[in-house]
């Protein structure tokens, strides 16, 4: 399941999820943002791919490659995603996972829904989550990022959208970032990768746990 997003200023969105044998699913949902669509899932995504000139690849071939070459751990189809503010204070984001191994055919998780595992405004800041998907699209964590950034700083909103997963469980992190270039980011995980950068301290800082930044 995967998706990629314009951002704040257009509120495009764009979206493929349970895909096979797209190359690059974050192009093919970038090429969404100027179709009338917002999710196409299956094999209307890899279709989609096709009429969009981007380029595909056999499914079964890569997943032969993958677990010949890869371990147990590196199969657990981990996911990505990042938001980013430009010198024009325009926002994106954009995620992309493998899914989760074992799961129904045709399995959706958070990634590629609007506000479950992400969403972006302008006006309000970006945000993207990585974790149960199940848990975070019933909770829509990143749409009550985007409510609570009102109110609270970046990081206090995605410990307040999290914490509302005490209710049904579940582990999740979530990065959040405003139009002024305030960053922020929280887990209920044992650990959750995070790096961020900007123009006015571009090294990196890189991340396993918010005890990590917290000791730093």
């Amino acid at each position: 399941m995967l998706r990629g997003d314009d951002g704040g200023r257009t509120l495009q969105r764009g979206a493929i999820a349970a895909a096979k044998g797209v190359h690059n699913p974050i192009a093919a949902a970038k090429a969404m943002l100027f179709d009338k669509p917002v999710l196409i899932a299956g094999d209307g995504a890899r279709a989609f791919a096709a009429q969009a000139g981007l380029r595909l690849c056999d499914p079964d071939a890569l997943i032969a490659v993958h677990d010949a070459k890869r371990s147990d751990a590196e199969k657990r189809h981990d996911t990505v995603g990042c938001v980013v503010l430009d010198e024009r204070g325009l926002l994106a984001t954009a995620v992309s996972t493998g899914g989760l191994e074992g799961s129904a055919a045709g399995r959706v998780g958070d990634s590629p829904q609007p506000g479950c595992g992400f969403y972006c405004d302008n006006n309000i800041g970006g945000a993207v989550f990585s974790g149960d998907g199940e848990e975070i699209a019933r909770m829509i964590l990143a749409a009550r990022v985007m409510y609570a950034l009102d109110d609270l700083s970046p990081r206090e909103a995605v410990e307040a959208s999290l914490a509302h997963l005490d209710n049904i469980g579940g582990e999740a992190g979530g990065i959040a970032l405003t139009p002024e270039g305030k960053v922020g980011w929280a887990h209920n995980s044992d650990h959750f990768a995070v790096a961020y950068a900007s123009s006015d301290d571009p090294s990196p800082k890189v991340y396993l746990s918010k005890s990590e930044e917290q000791n730093a």
